[in-house]
C-alpha cells in the first residue's frame, strides 16, 4: 500500500497533538513495529492493527486532460497502549479527550483522518524482569480516503469505414 507511510505520520501527529490536548506533551510517541529501547517515561504505542478498504473506488464521470480520478474509502483500526508509571492517568484521559474534545477532534480531522469509534479500556499490565508494569490500551477506528490520479488515453470518437461492417462484406471474384 502505497498510501500507508503517510497513514502511519498523520496517526502520529494527531496523536502527539491529541496527547498535548490531553495535558500530556511530553509522553512519547512510538510504533509497535519500532526497534527503540523501552522509554524510562511514561510512553504510548500505536499499533495499526488492520486497513480496510470500504466498498469501491469512486471515479471521476469525465476525463481531466486524460486524466482520471479516484478517490477509495477505508477505515484502520488502530491500538493506543500506554506503558508507563502514569499509564492510570494517561490513558483513560486519552481515550476520552480523542472523541470528546472538539480541539482533539479537529487535530484528527487536520491529518484527514476522521474519528468513527472507540473501544473500552483494558488494563493489561505488561511484566519486566523483576515487576509489573502499568499498561492500559484501547482502540479508535479511524476513516480515511486515498485519492490518485490515473493516466487514460481519451477516445474523442470512433468512425467505421462502411465498406467493411459485417452486413456489407467485401466480394471477391
Amino acid at each position: 500500500m502505497a498510501f500507508y507511510d503517510d497513514l502511519e505520520a498523520s496517526i502520529y501527529r494527531a496523536t502527539t497533538k491529541a496527547l498535548a490536548l490531553t495535558g500530556y506533551p511530553d509522553v512519547q510517541v512510538i510504533y509497535a513495529k519500532s526497534n527503540t529501547l523501552e522509554p524510562s517515561e511514561t510512553y504510548c504505542v500505536i499499533n495499526i492493527i488492520d486497513v480496510v478498504q470500504n466498498g469501491f473506488t469512486n471515479e471521476s464521470t469525465r476525463l481531466v486532460f486524460d486524466k482520471l480520478y479516484t478517490t477509495t474509502h477505508y477505515s484502520a483500526n488502530i491500538q493506543y497502549s500506554i506503558i508507563g508509571e502514569s499509564a492510570r492517568s494517561v490513558a483513560p484521559e486519552l481515550r476520552h479527550t480523542i472523541v470528546n474534545n472538539r480541539a482533539c477532534y479537529f487535530a484528527f480531522n487536520e491529518q484527514s483522518l476522521g474519528i468513527l469509534r472507540k473501544s473500552q479500556l483494558r488494563n493489561v499490565p505488561q511484566l519486566r524482569d523483576t515487576q509489573w508494569v502499568d499498561c492500559l490500551n484501547f482502540d479508535v477506528e479511524l476513516s480515511f480516503a486515498v485519492s490518485s490520479v490515473q493516466d487514460m488515453n481519451q477516445v474523442d470518437y470512433i468512425e467505421f469505414d462502411r465498406e467493411w461492417m459485417p452486413s456489407n462484406p467485401p466480394t471477391t471474384t
